[in-house]
């Protein structure tokens, strides 16, 4: 049950982080994320997850990269696309640290 709790506090961090477009907030969010994650057992289960999201980060940023080249040939703007791929990457940056952590975690806790 507690790991359900810890969880659930996570999820207010990484909602908030999708949305939120100040930049001083987003710096706080940026630092608050990993350690409300670090709350979390490092667990195989958990590194799982975390590379699944992974996964499905790399793969909206792909998305969004070809979303990106068709509006530009339609000579739309495209700032707001854009504005959406450095979220994307950004969110992808903080996944990736989040896997180092917990490999780390998980290779000092393997005898």
């Amino acid at each position: 049950m507690e790991k359900f709790i810890e969880e659930q506090n996570v999820t207010p961090f990484s909602e908030r982080f999708k949305t939120e477009n100040d930049p001083r907030t987003r710096k706080l969010l940026t630092r608050l994320l990993p350690d409300a994650e670090n709350k979390l057992a490092a667990t195989p289960d958990r590194l799982d997850k975390t590379e699944k999201h992974i996964a499905d980060c790399k793969a909206r940023i792909t998305r969004q990269y070809s979303l990106i080249d068709k509006l530009n040939l339609a000579g739309y703007d495209v700032g707001p696309a854009e504005k959406l791929l450095r979220d994307l990457i950004e969110i992808h940056d903080l996944l990736v640290g989040q896997r180092q952590v917990i490999v780390a975690i998980l290779d000092r806790a393997t005898p």
